[in-house]
């Protein structure tokens, strides 16, 4: 199975320990946080280690698949995205505020919902995060 993912815009990858320093600031906007039910508010770079391995160890396991999401060009971290088989199949996205409005999480999340369904054949997926 790829753990690469790619549209015309985006690049979709395990998050690594080197995008933490990008990723702390956008999920330190509360703006960013109170959308989500999992992420604490303050977001602090511990927080980001954590998450790290925590990604990492859904990989090993196959049962928590999340995935860096990056704008091809200009190059940036824009935000980050899940498929969990583990959780009922849930499904959940942030971007980072700057991000907002632009299309990209609309592409992401359709290029997400497609490797649930085709790759790792979901019957269903549920909104969360």
């Amino acid at each position: 199975m790829s753990r690469i993912l790619e549209t015309e815009r985006l690049l979709l990858r395990p998050p690594r320990a080197a995008d933490i320093s990008h990723f702390v600031p956008l999920l330190a906007d509360y703006d960013v946080a109170k959308n989500l039910s999992r992420v604490p508010h303050p977001y602090t770079e511990d927080d980001a280690c954590a998450f790290v391995v925590y990604a990492a160890n859904g990989w090993k396991s196959g049962g928590d698949l999340s995935f860096a999401i990056l704008r091809k060009a200009p190059s940036a971290y824009i935000g980050a995205c899940g498929v969990h088989p583990a959780r009922d199949w849930e499904f959940g996205y942030w971007l980072g505020k700057p991000y907002w409005g632009r299309g990209y999480a609309t592409e992401a999340a359709q290029e997400l919902v497609a490797f649930a369904f085709d790759v790792l054949g979901a019957q269903q997926l549920a909104a969360g995060w």
